[in-house]
């Protein structure tokens, strides 16, 4: 097997395992999705925090929402790139068969 056909077999492996392990159901019982993150105002009355305490909080999620669009942002672009490499190495009719295996609803793809 020739360094191209290793390459493009242990791309087409990684992606298609990430694929699987990001489509998996989720990680509660049964399949069931994590359940959500607390609020601010429910951690305030459960933890009995002050105003400043809560801001604090509030403030700190966003932070950490900020960071999360940003990182999916740089994820997308660097899939994105790898994709574009992977059609530099394909011959077209290789690139239309890649092209078929994607899964057809997972966005994590495009």
């Amino acid at each position: 097997m020739n360094i191209k056909a290793t390459l493009l077999t242990s791309l087409l492996a990684i992606t298609v395992a990430s694929s699987a392990y990001a489509m998996r159901s989720g990680d509660g019982p049964r399949g069931e999705p994590p359940p959500r993150p607390p609020s601010v105002a429910h951690l305030q009355e459960r933890l009995d925090l002050s105003d400043e305490q809560a801001e604090s909080i509030k403030a700190l999620f966003k932070e950490q929402r900020a960071k999360q669009k940003t990182f999916r942002k740089a994820h997308r672009e660097m899939r994105n790139q790898m994709h574009g490499r992977i059609a530099e190495i394909l011959t077209e009719d290789q690139m239309d068969e890649f092209e078929s295996i994607k899964p057809k609803k997972d966005r994590r793809w495009h």
